[in-house]
């Protein structure tokens, strides 16, 4: 009797091991990509659950199958690129994608994290042109504007970075299921641009995320950018990171409660009766809050202590050639501090200057925000002990004045997540796509060529998007004076 129970015990536990195992049925893209889009990784974030941390939602399988994205995250204003994949929005927006070579091997898995200054942009993108190169990408929505960064004064003591949670939220999600998918969750890198590059480095040091990822990409971080330099570039503090310290950040709150018609101290019950629309329409900039939880005061101190945030295997950062394209709303206000500036940043930005004073002011604030906080942060990551690699992309992709410029902040992404339509585009798709692929399965990177990794005093920049070694001599008098500034 107790041979057939058990008999019939082993037969019950290797059905259901069958059943756990059976890969999923998955579409592919017209490249042979398989994907999953608009899976729920959180509950939604509406009505009484609007300003809460998220809820981690279980994988249902019910949920496969969709061939379009889910709703985008509620944005200030969508552009062309946020329309390209899906214009709907909604409160109810924590969904992730997912594209995978094969949902029965084990790749690499790489986490994308989109930018849009924390108000605008989707995880819509064409995942499936990286997925070729043997990973397994993974796109998510995060809470964005007021919705997503809400640093309301009942809510001390709490970390009001709602995006920050989301994006680890999404991660847990990728930690414990994208084996199913045919990822390896021992193996998964985080990457983003402008804002989501400086969330990937807000996430390096988060507590919660410690352990949901092993290697990091941050593509035009602004990380070290001080909050400052939108208000007065004479006013430059030692060591200020881009946001807002709590006391200010809920002085902002109040301000921009009142920009958009409010009074600014109506209770968090009033504030979550309201539709989400009015939230959005006229926001203002948006500063994640400094609480020492989610983004700390201390960031680079954190990155170099063993005790504290997550130890990275690999770390690659970078910034465009041309990060200041848009940089005229910093620059108008504060043209006289520029002006008095002019001997100085003529030394080093000779050339812009010949061509137009906007293109060399531009090109140092463009320094000053991210390629600073790229060195800053590749210098942290390498005392910390992770191999660290860096880049300058340098496309010629704007031309102004008569003259090429280069890569323009966030133009980059072009080379992720667009067919390319000329020499151009295909030679900095095929600079990222084989150097990110290589980078997430650990393998060494070659740029147009060799690409050594980082070392304190003996810097290599690898030029992207077009033909060129070590950008490090060019790039050394630019950075020596933003950091002159910065210190």
């Amino acid at each position: 009797m107790q041979t057939i129970f058990w008999t019939l015990l082993s037969l019950v536990v290797s059905t259901s091991s069958a059943a756990v195992l059976e890969p999923l049925k998955l579409p592919k893209t017209t490249e042979g990509i398989f994907f999953a889009k608009g899976i729920p990784y959180a509950a939604a974030p509406v009505g009484t659950r609007r300003w809460k941390p998220p809820i981690d939602v279980e994988f249902d399988a019910n949920a496969l199958g969709k061939m379009s994205f889910s709703p985008s995250c509620m944005p200030h204003e969508q552009n062309p690129w946020d329309t390209l994949y899906g214009d709907e929005i909604s409160e109810d927006c924590l969904f992730l994608n997912i594209w995978t070579p094969s949902p029965q091997k084990k790749f690499p898995v790489m986490v994308w994290i989109h930018g849009g200054a924390f108000k605008n942009g989707n995880g819509n993108i064409a995942g499936d042109l990286l997925a070729q190169h043997d990973v397994v990408v993974v796109s998510l929505n995060y809470r964005l504007g007021l919705l997503g960064f809400f640093p309301h004064h009942k809510l001390i003591g709490q970390d009001t970075n709602f995006g920050f949670l989301d994006q680890i939220s999404a991660l847990r999600w990728v930690k414990a299921n994208i084996q199913k998918f045919g990822g390896d969750p021992d193996n998964i890198t985080i990457f983003g641009n402008s804002a989501g590059a400086f969330s990937v480095d807000a996430l390096t040091n988060h507590p919660s995320a410690v352990g949901l990822f092993n290697r990091a990409i941050a593509q035009s971080t602004y990380i070290a950018q001080s909050v400052h330099l939108w208000s007065s570039l004479a006013q430059l503090r030692t060591n200020d990171l881009y946001g807002n310290p709590r006391a200010s950040a809920q002085a902002k709150l109040r301000s921009d409660l009142t920009h958009i018609g409010l009074h600014g101290d109506e209770s968090i019950r009033q504030l979550r009766a309201i539709e989400p629309e009015f939230f959005v329409a006229n926001q203002r900039e948006i500063h994640p809050t400094i609480n020492n939880i989610s983004l700390r005061a201390d960031h680079f101190r954190c990155v170099r202590d063993p005790n504290c945030g997550s130890k990275l295997d690999s770390y690659m950062t970078g910034a465009t050639s041309y990060e200041g394209n848009d940089m005229d709303r910093y620059i108008k206000p504060n043209m006289a501090w520029y002006e008095s500036q002019r001997e100085t940043l003529a030394a080093v930005y000779q050339n812009d200057f010949s061509i137009n004073d906007n293109v060399a002011f531009g090109r140092f604030t463009g320094d000053l925000w991210f390629l600073l906080s790229a060195e800053l942060s590749a210098s942290a990551h390498r005392e910390a002990g992770s191999t660290v690699y860096t880049y300058y992309t340098d496309a010629a992709l704007l031309e102004k004045y008569g003259r090429q410029l280069g890569t323009p902040h966030g133009w980059d992404n072009n080379g992720l997540w667009r067919k390319p339509t000329d020499g151009i585009l295909k030679l900095l798709q095929s600079h990222y796509h084989e150097n990110w692929s290589r980078f997430a399965h650990g393998k060494a990177l070659v740029g147009n060529g060799q690409w050594p990794s980082w070392k304190k005093g003996a810097p290599y920049w690898q030029i992207l998007g077009r033909k060129g070694g070590d950008a490090s001599a060019r790039l050394a008098p630019r950075l020596k004076l933003a950091d002159s500034y910065y210190r």
